[in-house]
């Protein structure tokens, strides 16, 4: 997603300045799109009459259609191949190497054959007709035949399991025919119970148990932009963080007619980065969070972290985001992808807050932005009304904001004073020598700050936290000689590590081991 952010722009700006009926809006969309298909506007009008007589398929390729500009792929398969080709053969020869070993490799041949230059292509231009119609008539038979997506309506089946790709860059090949049988066996078991019979949560639940059996996958943490894009290369490679499980994952699922998507948290609101996951619609309407290849949803809701904004990526344009990147403003990367919509009130309770005193003449729109340690990442925005007031939504408690502005050069000035949108809705503004702390844009109460100690810089996460706690009792042990018979206890860790600090050494002669 992020390699395409400096290439969805162009095409969707020009599909904004084309104006739109009142009437038929999915007929406009359908007339952009096939205006921008060029050459190959055929193969697109030859998806529409094949299905002329099938209403409810004619909707669901004109929802791909209308909505395909500014999707992408790789314009020279041949070369694309042949990079995948060679991985797959180092892949073989790396059998024994650990994840860092294999990482080395793959990005020496990512730029050795030069893969982050290559051209890309909108899918308007080179998607053909029989791999649109086989992909919609597959679809369409897992909705109708699948126990794991029978609940969808026709609008949630559009997003959740028809679409062609679920990535951008993504090989256009056979992957719904290639992996439909894939774990059949254990899915099929749980139809023979009436809890798990209809359960998309289960059928989930059980093909990720599989997943993780089967691909013995390792996270490193960052994501790997070297990555490949073909779906049977990316599960030959066993290492990646938590957006290339989903890269790998989400096709594989769908395949299966489980209807998952992807939702990504930009930035934590209280530790650096951020996190992507799956989401499968169950068949109660709930949207439930788990990791592909690594945890499973009972393990991986994320209740206790801190969510400023929540993004589910879609095939559809959100024509929202389109508006603000049409705005001739300088739009921060994360809001210039227009395949996603806001879920964060789908993860626990949000709030609203208000900004006044903006000039209009000078912002159409203004910001919310998270602090990621070493910058101020904008996560949501607002547009700035006539008496200058800008109103935002759906935002996650227990987090520091900072509104900020933006220039054409993309530099931000801060609007106001950052403050703390605590759980229950209050508001906490840090400002000058005072925090004035109130319900939402209320004034309550007024604190003077205090002199304090700082004991951590960063949060304490859980897994530190779970560590710390197991390694109370441990000793440190010195000796002179190599197999420690005569080893003395110099310190021993007696307390939790909840912060940093000093122990005391009990022995001060030197030792050698």
């Amino acid at each position: 997603m992020r390699i395409c952010a400096s290439i969805v722009l162009p095409i969707l700006v020009a599909v904004g300045l084309c104006g739109c009926r009142e009437g038929d809006r999915t007929g406009h969309y359908i007339d952009v799109a096939l205006e921008l298909a060029c050459d190959n506007r055929g193969e697109l009008e030859r998806v529409l009459d094949h299905y002329a007589g099938d209403s409810l398929r004619l909707e669901a390729a004109r929802f791909l259609i209308a909505n395909m500009p500014g999707h992408y792929s790789y314009a020279d398969l041949d070369l694309t191949n042949s990079y995948y080709d060679t991985i797959d053969v180092w892949l073989d020869r790396m059998v024994s190497y650990n994840v860092y070993q294999k990482e080395y490799v793959i990005n020496s041949l990512h730029r050795d054959m030069k893969f982050a230059d290559l051209p890309v292509r909108p899918d308007v231009e080179v998607i053909k007709a029989d791999f649109l119609i086989d992909n919609i008539d597959r679809a369409f038979e897992q909705w109708e035949v699948s126990p794991w997506c029978s609940h969808l309506s026709f609008d949630e089946f559009c997003e959740y399991i028809l679409p062609y790709k679920s990535h951008e860059l993504e090989e256009l090949d056979t992957w719904r025919a290639d992996y439909a049988c894939l774990f059949a066996d254990s899915l099929e078991a749980l139809r023979c119970c009436t809890n798990y019979a209809n359960s998309s949560f289960a059928a989930a639940e059980t093909f990720n148990r599989c997943l993780m059996d089967s691909f013995g996958m390792q996270s490193i943490g960052v994501s790997r932009p070297y990555l490949p894009y073909r779906h049977s290369t990316m599960l030959g490679i066993n290492y990646g963080s938590c957006n290339d499980y989903c890269r790998a994952g989400m096709p594989l699922m769908r395949s299966a007619g489980i209807p998952v998507a992807k939702d990504a948290v930009p930035v934590w609101g209280h530790h650096n980065q951020g996190h992507e996951g799956l989401v499968v619609l169950a068949q109660n309407g709930r949207t439930l969070h788990f990791v592909p290849f690594m945890e499973t949803a009972a393990k991986h809701l994320h209740i206790n972290e801190r969510k400023p904004k929540v993004y589910r990526s879609t095939y559809a344009i959100n024509r929202d985001l389109q508006r603000l990147n049409d705005s001739g403003e300088w739009v921060p990367a994360l809001l210039r992808n227009l395949f996603q919509k806001d879920v964060t009130d789908e993860y626990g309770r949000t709030f609203g807050h208000s900004l006044s005193g903006i000039d209009n003449d000078r912002h159409k729109y203004v910001y919310l932005a998270v602090s990621s340690y070493d910058n101020w990442v904008a996560v949501d925005y607002a547009r700035v009304d006539g008496d200058g007031r800008a109103t935002f939504d759906r935002l996650g408690g227990g987090c520091v904001y900072l509104p900020v502005a933006y220039d054409l050069h993309g530099n931000a000035t801060a609007l106001d004073a950052p403050f703390l949108l605590d759980w229950d809705g209050c508001v906490v503004r840090f400002e000058g020598a005072s925090q004035a702390r109130g319900t939402r844009d209320e004034v309550r109460e007024t604190m003077s700050f205090v002199s304090a100690t700082l004991y951590r810089k960063s949060a304490l996460q859980e897994y530190a936290w779970v560590m710390s706690r197991h390694i109370l009792g441990a000793t440190i042990e010195a000796s002179d000689r190599p197999d420690f018979a005569d080893a003395v206890t110099i310190g021993r860790v007696d307390t939790p590590a909840d912060r940093s600090g000093v122990m005391n050494v009990s022995d001060s002669r030197p030792h050698r081991y």
